[in-house]
């Protein structure tokens, strides 16, 4: 069986719901692929363009499926989704969320979004719109959100996207963080009042993304200049610093150290210790929050921090 019906089947033996099984058995994945091919529906991630030096592939759609029901994807919602390629996992979400739900597809490179406008075309798709831009600021005109569905690795989760969330909403992401050099961690947040709660999901491996949500490390190392402050010695376990770097959105890496960054001053961090630079505030804070935690690892954590990246709250769950 080479037919959507395949994956409505997988789906559903996997135990997601009806609704997420039926889109995906709704939707022609080979349209959305760089050539028709024997296993488009197959559970694997399959190249979906190539050209000029980059390219773009459908995700594994299992896991698909696995963020859209952490996130609760549901008839009426309004979807910010990041990374859209040729548009495969809109056109699937926009069948869940209905005609009275709307998925605003961001894209960086143009030639994607031609294709995935031109797909939506072919199967009359009309409650997806294709936005061509760097998805770090977020598309307020349709904010706000209920759903942040992000399909590329990101580098932090950019206070714009906070602001363009409902309360209640939900962001599912992964993390390009280079305390994490072998995969992605995928984090689910939900947003309460000012607070993005962030919890761990799963192990992923997506590509990076373009533009400013994948050149972090870049403009941190900009402003980096090594403190001629007295510096203070501070404590630090490095299993902790996936959730300092997701937290604080300043973690740069430099060789083998780390260096946080906040305005004009920087802190390095080296043999199990930081060398905090007394202007440093929002670093100081945050290694209080994991020291109350008694410093514990991505996975056995859930973490909150308010959208300035000011303040910060950190629980061991186990």
């Amino acid at each position: 069986m080479s037919s959507p019906k395949r994956l409505y089947e997988m789906i559903k033996r996997l135990g997601y719901p009806e609704n997420i099984a039926k889109a995906f058995g709704e939707i022609l994945r080979e349209i959305f692929l760089h050539s028709s091919v024997e296993d488009a529906y197959s559970d694997r991630a399959l190249l979906s363009y190539k050209a000029r030096g980059f390219y773009s592939t459908s995700s594994q759609p299992s896991l698909m499926a696995e963020f859209m029901r952490s996130v609760n994807l549901s008839e009426g919602m309004r979807v910010l989704e990041i990374g859209g390629g040729t548009g495969y996992n809109a056109a699937v979400m926009s069948r869940i969320v209905g005609n009275n739900g709307i998925i605003v597809s961001m894209e960086y490179e143009k030639e994607l979004c031609t294709l995935a406008k031109e797909n939506m075309k072919r199967l009359s798709v009309d409650n997806v719109r294709i936005v061509n831009s760097d998805g770090y600021h977020g598309y307020p005109d349709l904010a706000p959100y209920d759903v942040i569905f992000v399909t590329v690795g990101i580098d932090e989760i950019p206070g714009f996207w906070i602001e363009q969330l409902s309360d209640g909403g939900r962001i599912i992401a992964p993390m390009n963080l280079k305390s994490v050099s072998f995969y992605q961690p995928a984090v689910l947040f939900e947003k309460d009042g000012d607070f993005l709660n962030g919890i761990y999901r799963s192990a992923t491996n997506f590509i990076v993304a373009s533009g400013m949500l994948g050149n972090l490390n870049e403009r941190l190392l900009e402003k980096f200049r090594r403190c001629e402050s007295p510096l203070d010695r501070i404590d630090m376990l490095e299993r902790s610093m996936p959730i300092l770097e997701i937290m604080t959105s300043s973690i740069g890496k430099l060789s083998m150290e780390y260096f946080f960054v906040d305005g004009g001053c920087s802190s390095i961090y080296r043999d199990g210790e930081w060398l905090v630079c007394g202007e440093c505030q929002r670093l100081i804070r945050a290694i209080k929050s994991l020291r109350r935690a008694d410093f514990p690892d991505l996975i056995s954590s859930r973490f909150s921090f308010n959208s300035d990246k000011s303040e910060f709250f950190v629980e061991r769950l186990y």
